[in-house]
This record gives structure tokens, sequence and C-alpha cells, in this order.
């Protein structure tokens, strides 16, 4: 569903905050959630425009042990 600019405000002032390395990130999960798409939209728009951003700065791409100790 769409959602419109004040929703997705309130919807941001009540995500859980998480964070990676000391810094405030949002999972493509609370992405999709704040947008109210899927994540696999979320995912599908990161690959068209990953040209946009930079790892470390605008996203951390978790593997392996890394992405199992984040999701616990």
């Amino acid at each position: 569903g769409d959602v419109n600019k004040k929703e997705r405000r309130n919807f941001m002032n009540e995500l859980k905050i998480i964070e990676h390395e000391g810094i405030r990130v949002l999972t493509t999960q609370q992405l999709a959630e704040v947008y109210g798409t899927e994540t696999a939209n979320i995912k599908m728009n990161f690959k068209n425009n990953k040209d946009r951003f930079v790892e470390g700065r605008d996203y951390f791409c978790l593997k392996g042990n890394e992405l199992k100790e984040f999701k616990n």
C-alpha cells in the first residue's frame, strides 16, 4: 500500500532502534514497512540504484556469522 509522508514519519518514530558498529541503521524489513511495500521491492530498487550508494556509508552488507550475530 501507499503510505503518505505523515504516516511514514509517525511510523519512523515507532521503529525499534537497531545499531550496527555503533551506527543507527534500518533493516531491509524496516524500510519495507516504512514504505508500505515488500522487502523484494526494496532489494530490487537497491539493486537498480546500487551505483548511487557507498557501502559503509549508505548501507552495510552483512553475511555469514556477521549477519547471524546481527539478527540475534
